[in-house]
């Protein structure tokens, strides 16, 4: 069962429709995944605009009828001025998933013991060519960003199309990278030729290696260790989103865990 926390901050922005849909709403209701999507990210960002009084809401996912936990979920007002709101947001791995038809649902229980659901049915397509990686640092598995370059060394766009649902700022329309967790990932690119970039911090070498995918699955594995000695200190992005409207294509945990020093378990 995954249970939504309410946070505060900056949300996106919602068009004038909307906001006046939300101040009259009376039901929770699924918006991304839209209606008819074909999905094919390994990540799509799940996002519910909810009534008035769900801040406190417990909330339970399935898909296909099977309660499955979400990383990351959350329940958080939008506090820009067009529309305000409450929106549920969280994110689902497609990886290992039959392709064709599928439905999630959500099922909101209040406090007072009511209860409400909201349901959204999907299809689920990944591009044929497959790829699975490992990543080390010569030692351990280490995990890292893998960036996905095509043969004109432009990066290739591997952010969700249903993702621009949840997006309305736009802040990753270009988004071209995976993240190895663990020092591993497995994703689904078009077939062709691409350059696939291992990376992790300026203290850290990087790993490219070009290769001409076909429909299947690719297997390969980078390393990349360390540059720079340099014991008791970490390389850390501190500015990580915990819950925007603007950023769910990828849960948190995962952006966490990728930029996480090997041998650590916590924080």
């Amino acid at each position: 069962m995954a249970v939504a926390t309410v946070l505060f901050g900056c949300g996106a922005e919602v068009d004038d429709l909307d906001a006046v849909k939300l101040s009259t709403r009376k039901k929770p209701s699924i918006v991304a995944p839209k209606l008819g999507a074909v999905l094919g990210s390994p990540w799509t960002p799940i996002l519910a605009r909810l009534p008035e009084g769900y801040e406190r809401a417990r909330v339970m996912a399935k898909i296909d009828g099977r309660p499955v936990d979400l990383p990351s979920p959350a329940i958080r007002r939008r506090m820009d001025k067009r529309g305000g709101g409450l929106d549920y947001i969280a994110a689902f791995d497609l990886e290992g998933m039959a392709h064709g038809q599928h439905a999630i649902e959500l099922d909101f229980h209040l406090p007072d013991g009511t209860t409400s659901s909201t349901r959204r049915a999907f299809t689920y397509k990944p591009e044929e060519a497959r790829v699975e990686l490992t990543v080390s640092d010569g030692q351990h598995p280490v995990s890292a960003r893998i960036l996905v370059l095509d043969a004109k060394g432009k990066h290739v766009n591997t952010y969700p199309k249903d993702a621009r649902e949840a997006d309305k700022g736009g802040r990753d329309r270009r988004l071209g990278s995976h993240f190895a967790v663990g020092g591993r990932a497995a994703f689904h690119l078009k077939p062709g030729t691409y350059t696939l970039v291992a990376v992790r911090s300026f203290l850290d070498h990087i790993d490219a290696q070009e290769v001409q995918l076909s429909p299947g699955t690719t297997r390969l594995a980078f390393e990349i260790p360390p540059a720079v000695s340099a014991p008791g200190w970490i390389s850390a992005d501190t500015d990580v989103h915990s819950a925007r409207s603007t950023t769910p294509s990828f849960p948190t945990c995962c952006a966490c865990a990728a930029s996480r020093p090997p041998g650590w378990t916590s924080w």
